[in-house]
C-alpha cells in the first residue's frame, strides 16, 4: 500500500495544479517522473506530504500503544515524521506551522490549528484500513480527521479509509464496495454520499482542495470497470488535473487492497521511486501492516 501509494504521489506531484501550458512538460505515458514546473527546486520521484501522512498514520496502526482512538496521538504521528523527514513535500502552510510547532506538545499543535475541509485530512488514511473492525476504523478516521481538520472531513476520510478495509479484509467484490461504504460510513447525509458514491450517479469532479472530491475521483477509478490496472487508472487520474499526487496516491493505495486489480506499474516509475534505502523503507512498512493483520 505506502509503496503504491508512494509511486501515484511522486508521479501526480509533476502534474499538481500545472494547468494550461505548464501542463505540456511532459507527456502522461508512465515513462518517468516530472519535474512540477510549479515547484522546479522539488526533485523528480521524491514524495509529498501525500505519502508522509500516510506513513504517520501507519506507525499509529503498527504502535502497540499507539492510542489510534486519541487526536492527538495523530498530532504527535506527524510532527515526529516531519523531525525525521524534514523534506519539504507539505503543503507550504502546514510545513511552516510544523516548523514552528516542532517542540510543542500534540494538545498546542492541535489548538493553534485553524481547521478546514480540505485535502489534508484524506490523502494519508488509507492505512487506517488495517486496523481489525469497521467501527475500529470509523474512530479512528474521526480521530485523525479532527487532529489537524474539520469534522466535515470525516465522511470522505472514512470512504477511503473503510475501501481499503473492505478490500484488504476480502469482505466482498469491487462491484458491491459502493454498497457497503454507502452502509457503513457515517454519513452526514443522503446528498453527501451522493457526490461521493458514483452509483448514485454522480458526476467525477476534477480534484481539487476539498477533501470530499479526492474520495470521489479515487472511489470512481477504484470501481469503474472500464480500467484494466493499475497504470491506466494513474493516467487517468493525471488526466483529470487539479490535486493530482493526492488523486493518485489515495487511488495506487486503494488499488494495491485488492488482487483483482493488476499491478502493472512500470519498472519507470517503481524503479526511480526514492532512492533504495526510501524504497526499501516503504516496503518494510507495508510488511509490517500486513502481518498486523494477518494477511
Amino acid at each position: 500500500m505506502l509503496f503504491e501509494c508512494a509511486v501515484g504521489d511522486a508521479y501526480g506531484l509533476g502534474w499538481e495544479f500545472a494547468d494550461g501550458p505548464t501542463a505540456q512538460h511532459g507527456a502522461n505515458n508512465l515513462s518517468a517522473y516530472r519535474v512540477n514546473p510549479r515547484y522546479p527546486e522539488y526533485p523528480a520521484g521524491r514524495y509529498t506530504d501525500d505519502t508522509l501522512r500516510a506513513l504517520a498514520n501507519a506507525s499509529v496502526v503498527l504502535s502497540a500503544r499507539s492510542g489510534w482512538y486519541d487526536p492527538t496521538t495523530y498530532a504527535r504521528a506527524y510532527q515526529r515524521i516531519h523531525a525525521v523527514d524534514g523534506r519539504q513535500g507539505w503543503s507550504r502552510g502546514f510545513q511552516a506551522y510544523l516548523e514552528e510547532h516542532r517542540n510543542s506538545s500534540a494538545f498546542q499543535f492541535m489548538l493553534g490549528l485553524r481547521r478546514r475541509a480540505t485535502n489534508g485530512a484524506v490523502m494519508g488514511v488509507a492505512p487506517l484500513g488495517y486496523l481489525p473492525h469497521e467501527s475500529f476504523v470509523r474512530m479512528a478516521v474521526t480521530a485523525q480527521c479532527v487532529s489537524t481538520h474539520s469534522g466535515a472531513t470525516v465522511s470522505s476520510a472514512q470512504a477511503i479509509a473503510l475501501a481499503a478495509h473492505y478490500l484488504l479484509y476480502g469482505k466482498g467484490p469491487i462491484d458491491q464496495l459502493e454498497d457497503y461504504l454507502d452502509q457503513e460510513v457515517d454519513w452526514a447525509s443522503k446528498d453527501e454520499a451522493t457526490r461521493i458514491l458514483c452509483r448514485h450517479g454522480s458526476a467525477v469532479p476534477v480534484p481539487a482542495m476539498p477533501a470530499w472530491t479526492i474520495a470521489a475521483g479515487a472511489i470512481f477509478l477504484l470501481t469503474d470497470d472500464l480500467f484494466t490496472g493499475m497504470a491506466d487508472r494513474l493516467q487517468f487520474a493525471i488526466k483529470r488535473g487539479g490535486d493530482t499526487d493526492s488523486l493518485g496516491a489515495v487511488t495506487m493505495a486503494l488499488c494495491s487492497c485488492t488482487q483483482s486489480i493488476p499491478n502493472d506499474l512500470p519498472p519507470s516509475l517503481t524503479d526511480h521511486l526514492e532512492d533504495e534505502n526510501g524504497r526499501a523503507m516503504l516496503r518494510d512498512v507495508d510488511r509490517q501492516l500486513r502481518e498486523f493483520a494477518g494477511l
